[in-house]
């Protein structure tokens, strides 16, 4: 995945990323302990859980930045990263880790739920240039004659035949993408706007943008938003064989219920940004696209894990960026 290497490291800003205004805090939460062990963050740092009252991006307010973000991707879901994530989480296995990496039907699905949406937006039947920004093997682009297939990530993963890596979309010089994929990556990243802003330099002026982001935002309780609930947490995350547990039942909860339990654990991994259909409409609009399609599926999951899926096809608009 790529990230940007300028932004400043670990820090708290209440502001929304798209509109910078003051979010409203939600719930108070921790960053979670495998994260804090891959960066060399304390244990126990404070993320509080905000949504912007303009656009209604739910965020968390502690910032990943230049420290932060090679040291959480630049070896992502390898080795250490799995044996790190496990010794706090023993629950995730190989079946999440690795559902994307390899031909299955979670795969296949995947492609199939992009290629629909696209379809139905005006996808070409030939392409000549595909970029996806964030790639990972190249094994998402979709399924038509494409000419050249561009993944661009920092990683170093092998990738699928016929398909070339670019660190950076000014690798691409000249030429212009008919279509650019950013797919699972917005919700990662400090400032989601900035890719954008650099895809839209790339893409052709009749290009399509795909984005897909998942449906995960955390259902709160107003107790967790108190003091009571910020110092029980900090207790808690410094006894991991109770931290455990509890992030377990949490987690289910989540998955079964739709909500953080009142004693459950709010912890901040690696998404920070929680679409709506009208944030992600904010940015892309920001950024000089405007929206043509989008879908939404509550039911999408990731090996077992169920956390939903938005896709949204846009447009540059003539005008660019606002």
């Amino acid at each position: 995945m790529p990230y940007c290497s300028s932004v400043p490291t670990l820090h708290a800003t209440p502001t929304c990323p798209i509109c910078r205004v003051e979010g409203k805090l939600l719930a108070h939460g921790v960053v979670a302990p495998f994260i804090s062990l891959l960066t060399g963050l304390p244990l126990g740092q404070a993320a509080g859980y905000r949504r912007c009252p303009s656009c209604t991006l739910d965020f968390f307010d502690a910032r990943y930045g230049e420290d932060e973000l090679p040291a959480i991707y630049s070896n992502y879901r390898g080795a250490r990263y799995s044996k790190i994530r496990r010794s706090w989480e023993p629950w995730y296995g190989q079946q999440i880790n690795s559902a994307y990496s390899q031909e299955s039907e979670s795969l296949d699905e995947r492609r199939a739920f992009m290629d629909q949406l696209l379809h139905r937006s005006g996808l070409p039947k030939a392409l000549a240039t595909v970029v996806d920004y964030g790639g990972d093997e190249g094994q998402f682009f979709p399924n038509v004659p494409t000419a050249r297939r561009v993944v661009c990530d920092v990683s170093d993963r092998p990738l699928r035949s016929g398909v070339e890596r670019i660190s950076s979309l000014g690798d691409l010089g000249e030429t212009k993408a008919d279509l650019v994929i950013i797919a699972h990556v917005l919700e990662h990243l400090p400032d989601p706007i900035s890719p954008l802003l650099e895809i839209r330099q790339i893409i052709s002026e009749d290009g399509l943008l795909y984005v897909e982001t998942p449906l995960d935002s955390l259902k709160v309780q107003n107790f967790q938003s108190s003091e009571r609930y910020r110092h029980y947490l900090q207790v808690l995350v410094r006894h991991r064989y109770l931290f455990i547990p509890v992030d377990l039942v949490s987690g289910l909860f989540r998955q079964y219920r739709a909500k953080v339990p009142r004693l459950g654990v709010i912890k901040e991994s690696e998404h920070i940004n929680y679409f709506t259909d009208d944030s992600m409409r904010r940015l892309l609009d920001q950024a000089g696209f405007s929206v043509v399609a989008w879908e939404s599926d509550q039911s999408a999951r990731v090996g077992r894990l169920r956390i939903g899926r938005h896709g949204v096809v846009a447009r540059p608009t003539s005008g660019g960026a606002t």
